[in-house]
């Protein structure tokens, strides 16, 4: 089913809804749902970044996760 079949057959279903408390449920999911999006409005500075650390991973140039705890215990002096 694509995405306007979907959207389509939700709105048919929620215009015969009278339950105000679900109706409420379903506006604070799309509200929580759309803040969400504004969590990830990135710069073009940051998108940049992003982009570059992908290339460097993809090119084999990062390390793993254990690597990373390594050092910082190392740092730490653990």
């Amino acid at each position: 089913m694509s995405a306007a079949e979907l959207r389509k057959e939700i709105i048919e279903k929620l215009n015969v809804v009278n339950d105000e408390e679900f109706l409420a449920a379903v506006h604070s999911f799309l509200v929580i749902n759309e803040k969400d999006k504004e969590l990830y409005n990135l710069s073009e500075e940051q998108l940049k970044a992003v982009n570059e650390g992908l290339a460097e991973y993809k090119a084999g140039k990062g390390i793993s996760n254990e690597e990373v705890e390594k050092k910082f215990d190392e740092w730490l002096g653990k």
